[in-house]
């Protein structure tokens, strides 16, 4: 199972995901177990993550078979894969929507 991570980049939605079937070394600063997003535009950012013995800190929600690592824990900087994607949240916004009428996301919002 991935977990998927999200954060904004340049007004866009940047997303990638933790996947535990990747291996754990991390020789070259790239994050060892992180994987870019179908779709969006491919990117790669700097994060200031969780470090523990040399490596990124799983997620709580990870799941892997093997016990993380233990240690002392810092921050430390990895690069990361995401997919871009252009967001359009609210599309109708006017006065008889707002806040009287749920907003179905499906009808509202774009990613791609």
């Amino acid at each position: 199972m991935l977990v998927v991570h999200t954060l904004w980049r340049n007004g866009r939605l940047a997303l990638w995901a933790e996947d535990p079937s990747l291996p754990t070394e991390a020789p070259d600063g790239t994050h060892p177990f992180a994987v870019r997003l179908p779709g969006g535009e491919p990117d790669t950012v700097t994060l200031q993550l969780p470090t523990i013995a040399g490596r990124p800190a799983d997620s709580p929600e990870l799941i892997r078979a093997e016990d993380p690592p233990k240690g002392k824990v810092t921050l430390q900087s990895w690069q990361v894969p995401v997919s871009l994607h252009e967001i359009t949240v609210i599309r109708d916004f006017s006065p008889r929507r707002a806040g009287d009428t749920p907003i179905e996301l499906p009808d509202h919002a774009d990613l791609g």
